[in-house]
């Protein structure tokens, strides 16, 4: 893979403008292969591929230490390097629309959830999912996450990634506004 730049807020790889376009399989990458649907990706064009690493995945209860292992992980890295693609990780830690925290960092931490413009404690029912969600200004979640996030970088070889991104985290999640608990003050 060449070695690219970004101006004017393009990827441009040899002085050409490159696309990406971008596959993001949504699976379990603690437990899952996907090299071969990497493959089925890169043959309908896709150059970029974006692994979303979900926090309870990797980290049971959620106190920043991996529980598991990176060896999927880094053999997908790998091989999408491979195979001459981009690849993304992208840090989910979130409970808005899927995975992130697990169950027992709350009961570990039973003021860490977010409360929202009403008073209530916060959770998932944009996406149907139910699942209670964190105040980002928690100080155990901002550590947990964030130790979370480099335990990873620091078992990946950091040099085949294009790019690294984090959870939106969102404060207006559509249906409900967050947040009003006592660390977000």
């Amino acid at each position: 893979m060449a070695a690219g730049e970004i101006q004017d807020g393009k990827l441009l790889i040899d002085g050409q403008w490159t696309f990406l376009k971008t596959g993001c399989p949504l699976a379990n990458f603690a437990t899952e292969d996907l090299k071969g649907t990497v493959d089925v990706l890169k043959s309908k064009g896709y150059n970029n591929i974006k692994i979303n690493l979900y926090w309870d995945h990797f980290d049971t209860n959620c106190d920043g230490q991996l529980d598991k292992s990176l060896d999927k992980v880094n053999s997908l890295i790998n091989h999408i390097a491979d195979i001459g693609i981009y690849c993304d990780l992208s840090f989910e830690t979130y409970n808005v629309g899927g995975g992130g925290v697990a169950p027992a960092f709350f009961d570990a931490h039973p003021d860490s959830q977010a409360v929202n413009s009403d008073g209530q404690l916060a959770f998932d029912g944009e996406y149907g999912t139910g699942k209670k969600i964190p105040s980002i200004f928690h100080p155990a979640y901002l550590d947990a996450s964030r130790t979370f996030m480099k335990n990873v970088l620091q078992g990946v070889d950091t040099s085949k990634i294009l790019y690294f991104e984090t959870t939106v985290e969102p404060q207006y999640i559509g249906s409900q506004q967050l947040d009003y608990s006592p660390a977000a003050k």
